[in-house]
């Protein structure tokens, strides 16, 4: 990016300018402030102390490497329907009324 003609030290002026609007960027200044926190942190101080918090976090990365299934085709699913009462109506109905096919 650096080494190429339309890179971005290339042209000084374009460097400068951009350097400039980034710098006014208040967002950018927060996370430049994080990421040099981050970057300065000693490993030990990154390290979570909680055993629980250690378990939770390595089965979270371990789930991240996983081989997934793959999800079965739309048509394959189940339906799902859900019935929600208005306000305090009370919603009553037989097994057989449930399992009415109604199309």
């Amino acid at each position: 990016l650096a080494s190429m003609e339309n890179g971005f030290f290339w042209d000084d002026h374009y460097a400068s300018d951009q350097l400039d609007e980034i710098s006014r960027n208040s967002n950018f200044s927060a996370v430049l402030k994080k990421i040099y926190g981050l970057v300065c942190m000693h490993p030990d101080d990154a390290e979570p102390k909680s055993k629980e918090v250690r378990r939770r976090l390595t089965f979270f990365v371990n789930s991240l490497f996983m081989d997934m299934p793959d999800a079965p085709s739309i048509h394959d699913m189940f339906s799902w329907n859900v019935l929600t009462p208005y306000y305090s109506e009370d919603v009553t109905y037989s097994k057989e009324d449930l399992e009415k096919r109604t199309d």
